[in-house]
């Protein structure tokens, strides 16, 4: 719209008798306008309007992209994304444990604590 206004502009005529909806708006801005209110260069309309249109175009050509069928999920192009649960109640039992406090983790926690107990090594772990 802004490019076809920036085509049919012109400047001898007042902008409202010659029926532009954006250029007006872009002017009372100050895009283009000199110290006297007339327009004096119409390239940052120009401007606006190829950067509307290229951004159009990206949006477009996004959404296409992403409406061409494809793969359901990662893990049929790249299986070494994915990770296979052998038990599905395994992670049930990890967030019950965690939760209990008890488990593998919070086992090899408290061993760590102990061991920083006896040992000023490992004391930067407590």
């Amino acid at each position: 719209m802004n490019l076809f206004e920036v085509a049919h502009f012109v400047p001898e005529k007042p902008m409202y008798k010659q029926g532009l909806i954006l250029l007006p708006h872009l002017a009372t801005l100050g895009w283009g306008v000199g110290p006297g209110g007339e327009v004096l260069d119409t390239f940052p309309y120009f401007v606006s309007g190829v950067l509307h249109l290229i951004s159009s175009a990206v949006l477009g050509f996004g959404g296409i992209y992403h409406a061409l069928p494809g793969r359901e999920t990662l893990e049929e192009s790249f299986p070494f994304f994915s990770y296979v649960w052998k038990d599905r109640n395994k992670m049930t039992t990890i967030l019950v444990d965690a939760a209990n406090g008890s488990g593998d983790a919070i086992r090899k926690k408290e061993e760590t604590h102990r061991m920083a107990e006896a040992n000023r090594a490992f004391a930067h772990f407590r």
